[in-house]
Formats: C-alpha cells, structure tokens, sequence
C-alpha cells in the first residue's frame, strides 16, 4: 500500500482496562519542527465531536517500551504520522451524556462516526487522491484543513505558554543585588559578614594607612561588642528571674485556693 499511495491514517483499536474515556496514544514530532505538534490535531477536533472522547487523557510519546506496538512500527518503519492508538475504556466514561455508564454497541458505533467527522474536518478533502504533495512538503502526511491548521496554532501557542510558565516557576530568583534593611551589627561588622568598613579609596596606597588608627578601631570594635554580650547576658539573666518570680506567684496563689477550700470543708 505503502508503495502505490500514501498513508494519511492508521487508526489501531483497542479496549482498555484502567483508564475511563475514549483515548488515543500518538507519535510526537518533536523533532521535525515542520511537523511538530502535527499529531496533535486529529484527536483535539475528535473531542469537540466525540461525547466520550477525552483529549486531556491523550498521550503522545513514543517510550522505547512501547516499539512493539503497531502504532510505533507503522511510524517508524512506514512513515505515517497519523498513527495512532484508539482507546475505549471497558470501565466506561466520567463525562457527557454516558457518564458512569459502561459503553455498549450504540455508544462505540458513535465514537466511530465522531471519528470520521473528526477525519473529514482535519484534513484537506479537495487533494487528489494517491498525492503524497502536501502543505507541509512531507510525503504521507495529508494537508490539513483550514480548521486543521487553525487547532494546530492554537495547540502550539498553548504548549508554548505552558513551557514558559513552567521555566518561569522553576527560575531561581536572584536577590543578591538586593539591600537589606536590617542594620549591621557589631559582632556582624566584626566578622565582616554586614555593613563592612568600604575598603580604602583605589587612588589612596595602602601604605598610607596608619595601623595604629586600625589597631584603635579594632579595639573600640571590641569593646563595644563585649558591651553588647554583657547586655544580653543581663536581659537574659533578668527575663529569667522575671519568669521565676510569675511562676512562684502562681504557685503561691495555687496554694491558697487549696488552702481555702480545706477552710471552706471545715467550716462544714
């Protein structure tokens, strides 16, 4: 077949036991960018069409696991891109009208005429056929219609701004340039982890530097960070004598109620 005429379609059919809705499994095109998202089409006019038909339950990789499968061979070895697997759950569908309903005859034969509705408003019907020509200058891939190419847009401007807003949630955000409104301390000057001393001017040489100035500013630095330590260590030692106090007032005041209510037995 292959030989004499182009493939447009290969359409594998199947019944699935986990998944609910009817689905497809396609073969992405990722890496011709001519094509890419093409396989996209068909089964996003199919949802509009098919009341069981669910897009979002579609899949589109082609996983090294899956070579065996007719879909992946008639891709690979024959060169149709429309190659696709057709799946209608046995556990029926949680949408539209057979909701939680297990599909029967009529409910199939309809996903079939949705999906010839879907074939006949994808593609270009006014080719001749057997001419493997197309808009996308691939032979085996039929010309999309003018509604075929308007879905194929849109699905590309939308995965397009899903994979943005993905790197832009994943991006890092850089605050190193960032001012911090907290004040420097000593110990932190110190350590020279905030509010360093800026270093001298680059037209001033270092061997200006008095290092006696240097030795005084340390010092003070010192002084002045011992004087802190010793302020926390006197608030610390002053909240704990506070919390000591409430506690034995609260004791105290324990043992009075106590003391009360034997008073209150007695005088019973």
């Amino acid at each position: 077949i292959v030989r004499d005429r182009a493939v447009a379609l290969y359409v594998d059919m199947h019944g699935h036991s986990r998944r609910k809705n009817v689905f497809m499994y396609g073969c992405d095109n990722k890496r011709d960018p001519a094509l890419l998202h093409y396989e996209r089409v068909l089964p996003r006019i199919l949802d509009d069409f098919g009341p069981s038909f669910n897009y979002e339950d579609c899949t589109f990789k082609m996983q090294r696991s899956k070579e065996g499968t007719a879909r992946l061979v008639v891709r690979k070895e024959y060169n149709v891109v429309n190659s696709f697997t057709m799946e209608a759950s046995f556990c029926g569908t949680n949408q539209g009208k057979y909701c939680d309903i297990q599909f029967n005859e009529a409910a199939l034969m309809e996903m079939g005429a949705a999906l010839g509705k879907a074939i006949l408003h994808s593609f270009a019907t006014d080719t001749t056929p057997g001419d493997a020509a197309t808009d996308l200058s691939h032979p085996g891939v039929p010309p999309l219609s003018e509604a075929g190419r308007e879905v194929l847009n849109t699905i590309r401007t939308e995965l397009q701004r899903t994979a943005m807003r993905k790197e832009e949630e994943v991006e890092p955000i850089d605050d190193s340039d960032s001012e911090s409104d907290e004040e420097p301390t000593i110990r932190d000057q110190i350590k020279g982890k905030k509010g360093n001393t800026p270093p001298p001017d680059a037209d001033t040489p270092a061997d200006d530097v008095n290092p006696y100035e240097v030795l005084d500013s340390l010092s003070s630095l010192q002084a002045a960070l011992k004087r802190d330590t010793s302020k926390d260590k006197k608030k610390k030692k002053k909240a704990k004598k506070e919390k000591a106090a409430k506690k034995k007032k609260k004791v105290k005041k324990k043992e009075e109620k106590e003391k009360e209510k034997e008073m209150e037995v007695w005088d019973i």
